[in-house]
């Protein structure tokens, strides 16, 4: 990769700040100064990492359609876990049909571009 297509910041680095970040949310929690919550409340960032890099940094056009997707769904979990925004999940799956409609389209749409 040259340096103009470089990305200004990697994804390791990101991955290393949402660790620096969680490390100082739970020393704070450990001295009583915040209420963290569980570690395990915060498994949601599982997906919200990656997805965040795929839709910064695709490497191929669908990459940026499912970062946005597992952003958006990790981030409606994480929100859901830390008890800001509260929702079933007969609520949210029609959301899945949805979103892949959406993909469906998309991808003939590209197709045709293509041709």
């Amino acid at each position: 990769m040259n340096e103009r297509n470089r990305p200004p910041v990697s994804p390791t680095v990101i991955a290393g700040f949402v660790l620096i970040a969680l490390g100082v949310l739970f020393t704070l929690s450990s001295f009583g100064l915040v209420d963290a919550g569980s570690i395990g409340d915060y498994w949601p960032l599982f997906l919200i990492v990656p997805g965040f890099i795929s839709f910064v940094w695709p490497r191929k056009s669908s990459d940026r359609f499912w970062g946005a997707v597992l952003l958006s769904i990790g981030t409606l979990l994480l929100l859901r876990n830390l008890g800001i925004l509260w929702f079933r999940f007969r609520h949210v799956w029609p959301l899945f049909l949805l979103a892949f409609g959406v993909y469906l389209i998309w991808k003939a749409l590209e197709g045709r571009r293509d041709v």
